[in-house]
């Protein structure tokens, strides 16, 4: 977990290599990596007894594209909904044909940045919530 004080966006990972995937294109982005898809507990129990620490922060969740992925960004998202953490959230969308940010950075760096520049911009004013229906 590393979040500069100044950082306006903070991203929620599935491992530290995406996280840092993330660095490489907003080197003030703050990140928090899990160690799998299942291990959210400590990461939701750490966010919401810290939450005036996120309360001016963009919440990006960028779990795997999997199904184990998809069952993680519930859990963390619905522990930032119930405790109103941060100032909004997204989930993050991956280029088609990628499982994870790492994967996306290293199969197109120029593409990977352009979305992760856009869903940043999207989220700052935007109303909290999303469909998470979505499972692949």
């Amino acid at each position: 977990m590393d979040i500069p004080r100044d950082a306006e966006n903070v991203v929620v990972s599935e491992s530290i290599l995406d996280a840092l995937s993330f660095r490489e294109v907003d080197e003030n982005v703050g990140i928090i990596a899990l160690t799998g898809a299942t291990k959210t507990r400590q990461v939701k129990e750490y966010m919401a007894e810290h939450k005036e620490q996120f309360a001016d922060k963009h919440l990006l969740v960028a779990m795997d594209d999997d199904q184990a992925g998809w069952k993680a960004t519930r859990d963390i998202v619905n522990t930032i909904e119930e405790a109103r953490i941060g100032e909004d959230w997204v989930a993050f969308d991956y280029a088609s044909g990628t499982k994870d940010a790492n994967e996306n950075l290293r199969q197109n760096r120029k593409e990977f940045a352009k979305i992760y520049n856009q869903i940043s911009a999207h989220t700052k004013g935007k109303e909290r919530g999303m469909n998470l229906e979505y499972e692949p």
